[in-house]
């Protein structure tokens, strides 16, 4: 599928891999299984009650249930952290006080 092998080191390296469930994550794992990576998948569930107000109509839950699902299939341990609250703390609390004083922040960047 690639026109060249990924490159390493080790004889079979980890590989922490973020997943959605979705097809791009799915897809990483089965590039890197075929290269030899020795890889587990990585959930984060960022948002609680927030879901509904980002059009999500998806429970955060159900992400990381897919995404299990999918590590399964691939024979491959994942876990799911679970970091809304600190999410909304630190990225989510911070950007709803900075756009309702009038300002447009990017909590990407800020």
């Amino acid at each position: 599928m690639l026109n060249k092998p990924l490159s390493h080191k080790a004889d079979n390296p980890r590989i922490l891999l973020g997943m959605s469930g979705g097809v791009d994550s799915s897809t990483a794992v089965y590039l890197l299984q075929e290269n030899g990576f020795d890889v587990k998948g990585l959930t984060l569930s960022l948002t609680c009650s927030m879901a509904s107000l980002f059009g999500d109509t998806i429970h955060p839950r159900d992400h990381a249930e897919r995404a299990k699902r999918v590590c399964d299939f691939f024979g491959i341990p994942h876990e799911t952290l679970e970091r809304c609250t600190l999410f909304e703390e630190r990225v989510v609390n911070p950007f709803v006080r900075e756009y309702f004083s009038g300002r447009t922040p990017n909590p990407c960047v800020e």
